[in-house]
């Protein structure tokens, strides 16, 4: 009987044949092995990994599943399905025998630093936080654990958190450009592009080539408004990957396009038709609004409606679930309900908070507002749901929100109000949030801040409606991809609003997009005058302030104030027959 060191040795050649790509090498040694006293699950575990060289990734995993229960809980057999489980975007299977694998063997920060991916993909950002953590305490010279933990702080919009993070890392290792570059992201998405901006830099220092750095170096300079330093980033990237769906993305929206850029929009045009690229909406979308830019409306739009069609294959969007949560809103913030929980944080700051549909003009109306030497806007945050999610935790998951309102005391509300207002900055006169998805949430918030106003942002349905189906939102506004979907959203969030004018009449304002645009000073003298504030000194330079725009529309508020987006959808008509239709519904 060959010693077991013999066998282990034999194998081991198999496997440097596999990571030579050598198959053939390693399915001979493998034939060799089947005549040998070797144990079975250890051949097997060989067989999976060449099918896996081979493509055939399934039946590797079959063939380790067909396994007895006994050898099929080797920890090398669990580690294996669940590399081979996660490679198929079989999440479930993959945490399984991740974490059979780490209850033997616990010390490989490699396997929990694959865990946590696998958490990820599940949107389980505690579960993949913790596992990081332990890679982290396991090796903590690995850069891979801090990038790692990161991104799932970063996805799960815990952006400080994430910049913390990365210092950490930094101290381990200081000449990361890898960390830099997750850093100045996450201090991009958090509204510090000065910051963001030095980090990159320095990340480009250590590694010039880095086209993550390069692109959000880009990303940064838009948030700023410097533009024609923006196109220099993005110009860059596509030097060094001329296919880079963002940059070209990114680099169509940092002006309007003209007769002069026809050979560029030539070669994105060509991209779209190339096999690797056609799938990618990205470059759509791009293409589209080059072309809208040039008046070519009948190519512009079938280029939307391609990258719409690819987004909504991606992701699709059920209307219902926004509908039943409408229908549970307005049951459950009736009258009787306002009327007896109506206290509220009584020291809160005086609040402005502005709702409305996307690409309804709430970016121009918060940049206005913000240069209001009394008001300061906080943009878009999650930070209400993060405490809408905290306050339910005692109910064990089994009552939410809004069910979970009407059992919630004066003294709930008063801490939720200051649970809210923890992370917010402390100013002397009115905080504006611009969170839009607070429509669904007017009634909670009149309840934690019974002093706050809200402005109900309105554009013709018609132009915001294309407006959005023009612009490549993420998943959240899937219905956005299709217009039966998107004309159905812009029913049921008129529907809310409505219900809370009729709730609350004295507390909510409608400002509407064309309005504001054909009499600014006017438009913006009755909206301070109607809350009490002084006026405003100078509303019609807005384009030139110098803050962060962390929304689809900083192009277009770093522009003096036209009407160029005012029934936009005209040029547009004889493609919108069905939308305008559904929209009247």
């Amino acid at each position: 009987m060959e010693s077991t060191d013999y066998l282990a040795t034999i194998r081991s050649r198999a496997e440097e044949a596999l990571a030579s790509h050598d198959v053939a090498t390693a399915e001979r040694i493998y034939g060799e092995l089947q005549g040998e006293q070797d144990e079975p699950w250890r051949l097997r575990l060989l067989q999976a990994r060449i099918l896996t060289a081979k493509g055939r990734v399934y039946q590797a995993i079959r063939s380790l599943r067909s396994l007895p229960v006994g050898q099929r809980q080797e920890p090398e057999v669990q580690l294996e399905l669940g590399r081979l489980n996660y490679a198929q975007g079989q999440l479930s299977e993959a945490r399984t025998a991740l974490q059979s694998y780490l209850k033997q063997r616990d010390d490989q920060a490699d396997a929990w630093l694959l865990l946590a991916e696998v958490h990820r993909r599940s949107a389980s950002w505690g579960a993949a936080s913790n596992a990081c953590s332990r890679a982290i305490s396991l090796d903590p010279e690995n850069v891979d654990g801090y990038l790692k933990l990161g991104q799932v702080l970063q996805e799960g919009r815990q952006f400080e958190r994430a910049i913390q993070v990365y210092a950490n890392g930094l101290k381990v290792v200081p000449n990361s450009a890898e960390l830099l570059c997750d850093m100045g992201a996450a201090q991009l998405a958090l509204g510090d592009a000065e910051h963001a901006i030095r980090s990159l830099r320095q990340a480009l220092r250590l590694r010039p080539l880095n086209i993550a750095a390069v692109y959000n170096l880009g990303s940064a300079f838009v948030k700023i408004g410097q533009f024609e330093e923006a196109q220099r980033r993005f110009s860059q990237v596509l030097r060094l990957r001329r296919g880079h769906a963002d940059a070209w993305y990114k680099l169509m929206h940092c002006r309007r396009q003209t007769a002069e850029d026809q050979p560029m929009i030539r070669k994105l045009s060509t991209l779209t038709g190339r096999r690797t690229e056609s799938a990618n909406p990205r470059l759509w979308f791009a293409l589209g609004k080059a072309l809208d830019d040039l008046g070519q409306y009948d190519d512009a739009f079938s280029a939307f409606a391609r990258a719409n069609e690819l987004r909504a294959a991606q992701h699709p969007h059920d209307c219902a679930v926004l509908e039943r949560t409408i229908e549970l809103t307005t049951q459950t913030f009736s009258d009787e309900l306002i009327g007896r929980l109506d206290a509220g944080a009584g020291n809160s700051p005086p609040m402005i908070f502005i709702v409305g549909l996307p690409r309804s003009g709430s970016t121009l109306l918060s940049q206005i507002l913000d240069g209001h030497p009394n008001m300061t806007c906080v943009g878009e945050h999650q930070r209400l749901n993060w405490v809408k999610m905290a306050v339910a935790q005692p109910f064990g998951g089994r009552v939410r929100y809004p069910d979970m309102v009407p059992l919630l005391s004066r003294l709930d509300l008063s801490r939720m109000a200051a649970d809210y207002l923890q992370e917010m900055p402390r100013v002397d006169g009115w905080l504006v949030d611009q969170s839009l998805e607070h429509f669904q949430d007017i009634g909670l918030l009149h309840l934690l801040f019974p002093h706050a106003w809200f402005i109900d942002m309105r554009r013709d349905p018609r132009d915001c409606g294309l407006s959005m189906y023009f612009s490549d939102f993420s998943a959240s506004h899937a219905y956005s991809y299709r217009f039966n979907t998107l004309a159905r959203h812009i029913r049921s969030h008129q529907a809310l609003m409505e219900h809370w004018h009729s709730a609350l009449p004295e507390k909510i304002l409608r400002v509407k997009y064309e309005h504001l645009v054909a009499d600014l000073e006017g438009q913006i003298g009755a909206l301070t005058r109607r809350i009490g504030a002084p006026a405003h000194p100078d509303p019609g330079h807005f384009y030139l302030r110098d803050s962060v725009v962390n929304t689809a529309s900083a192009w277009q508020v770093r522009q003096p104030l036209n009407d160029r987006a005012v029934g936009r959808w005209r040029n547009y008509a004889e493609h919108l027959d069905p939308f305008l239709t559904l929209l009247e519904e």
